[in-house]
């Protein structure tokens, strides 16, 4: 059957809200770790054969991962004047880009996933807040010296990686994850999927999107495979990989499985190459109903989880499980909160049931702040005197008569693009800071093919401007997918009728355009 909260039972017993929401969060578990070490040098003990890494023709075991990693640890301490807190590390997807986020781990220190063509304005950004001034990837030369390195006892509130994310300010914005909070949330949900050293995880999200945190620690914590795939948009290939690898487990914005649904059904109409999966997780995005039931008909027997969840969370907050087949809601539920998790829906400082409002989130996956940004951090984590400690996530949505949260959109201008969050304001803001234009907006259009970002440009007098010149100085700020890819230019900007800027009015002259 499908799930539905049995504790939840409002309309049944009459309970007050602060019991609803209590019921709700009923869900304390206690894991053994409290540390990424402690479950990597774990699964080194006990599956030191067994293939960690599938990349390419590389077979990588948990063996050679940990003998990589520890060549890059004693790499690290050895320059202990250049790498400090934090290790910025340009991301590839390849096997030494893990063994070198382990190699970082092991020595203390905190990893920070870039963009391999990241532009170089947004690096010295990051690099100006990390206080950090050398960055590793997997090209760095480190030399194999075959010595061991000691093992450190690594503190459950030290920090563990920095996320970088879409900033309204023109600047991203650095979510400082503990060790306790990740390890917690990949024990957990590594439980809740059933996940074990059989398990082969296809490694499809990008290193720079917390979803991959998932995909490196949880697979490791499992003892599984994790399957590289070198370009996670060539569709036949992340078909191939799924097939000659016989995949189990996927974990991806809602819009890759979409798309590769669709090129099975456009090119075999053959849904045999997907049969091997045993789980689906679709986060980072809204899940449209229609793709849930192409999902469950096409390979009934596959667990399905809806999850969703902030960075500033931890990967996942919450989740939602489609059994045998079966959808029989209306909706696609944003589901209850995961163990050691809570969620709440308030408005105005008060707890809601049944009504719209913003979804708050506490418990043990809170982030440790915004990297030196404590107006941010102080306006988005609050003390509550009753909850404890919370996040204000600026996601709309509802506590349902079922028992579940229904997430109904965002309360401010962020927008996702593919899973990754992009705030309007930054890409306006380094537009606007051009010499040739007066003015810009955005907005997002959704189209089969997946979501656009189109920007609207007000040329000052007199001035010419290339698109291409464009798209290479936003290249410098901002990730590729944080830049538009389609651009108008505008006799006037789209106002409201208080005279400011209407991005809703924007998006319906570009629906008309398209």
């Amino acid at each position: 059957m499908e799930y539905i909260n049995n504790k939840f039972k409002p309309h049944i017993e009459k309970l007050s809200i602060n019991e609803i929401y209590a019921r709700f969060n009923d869900n304390n578990v206690k894991n053994i770790y409290d540390n990424l070490l402690g479950v990597f040098y774990r699964t080194v003990q006990i599956y030191s054969d067994r293939i960690a890494i599938i990349d390419g023709n590389d077979r990588i075991t948990y063996r050679q991962l940990n003998e990589f990693s520890d060549c890059v640890a004693n790499y690290l301490d050895e320059r202990a004047d250049e790498f400090n807190d934090y290790v910025i590390v340009k991301v590839k997807r390849n096997w030494k880009t893990v063994g070198i986020i382990w190699g970082i781990l092991k020595t203390g220190r905190a990893y920070v996933p870039i963009q391999e063509d990241a532009g170089e304005e947004r690096i010295k950004s990051i690099m100006e807040m990390t206080g950090e001034k050398k960055v590793i990837s997997s090209d760095t030369e480190v030399v194999n010296t075959g010595k061991t390195y000691n093992q450190k006892r690594v503190e459950a509130d030290s920090c563990a990686y920095v996320i970088f994310t879409s900033g309204s300010t023109g600047k991203p914005k650095g979510v400082r994850i503990p060790h306790n909070s990740v390890t917690d949330t990949v024990l957990t949900m590594n439980r809740l999927f059933g996940l074990n050293e059989y398990d082969r995880i296809l490694g499809v999200s990008e290193l720079t999107f917390d979803l991959s945190v998932f995909d490196l620690f949880g697979t490791t914590a499992a003892g599984a495979a994790l399957v590289i795939v070198k370009d996670n948009r060539n569709l036949a290939l992340l078909e191939e990989k799924i097939q000659t690898n016989k995949v189990t487990f996927v974990n991806a914005v809602p819009s890759v499985i979409k798309m590769l649904l669709e090129y099975i059904e456009n090119t075999t109409k053959d849904f045999d190459t997907l049969q091997t999966l045993r789980s689906i997780i679709l986060s980072g995005d809204v899940v449209p109903h229609s793709l849930v039931e192409k999902i469950l008909r096409n390979i009934p027997m596959v667990n399905l989880y809806i999850s969703g969840g902030p960075t500033e969370i931890t990967i996942w907050s919450n989740y939602y499980l489609y059994e045998e087949g079966k959808s029989i809601l209306s909706y696609v539920p944003y589901g209850k909160s995961i163990a050691n998790k809570t969620m709440y829906i308030m408005r105005d400082s008060k707890l809601l049931e049944g009504e719209e409002g913003e979804i708050v989130s506490g418990g043990v996956g809170l982030a440790l702040d915004y990297i030196k940004d404590e107006d941010r951090t102080n306006k988005q984590f609050v003390n509550d005197e009753n909850l404890g400690r919370i996040y204000f996530t600026g996601d709309r949505g509802i506590l349902t008569k079922d028992g579940l949260i229904r997430i109904l959109g965002r309360m401010d201008n962020q927008v996702k693009i593919n899973g990754f969050r992009v705030e309007l304001e930054e890409i306006e803001s380094h537009l606007n800071q051009m010499e040739e234009i007066s003015q810009s907006v955005t907005c997002v259009i959704k189209e089969n093919e997946g979501d656009k970002l189109v920007a609207g440009i007000l040329l000052n007098n007199g001035m010419e401007l290339e698109k291409t010149a464009i798209k290479e100085n936003l290249k410098k700020y901002v990730p590729e997918y944080a830049i538009p890819s389609i651009f108008y230019y505008l006799e006037s900007m789209p106002l409201s009728a208080n005279n400011k800027v209407d991005r809703k009015k924007f998006q319906s002259m570009i629906r008309e355009k398209i």
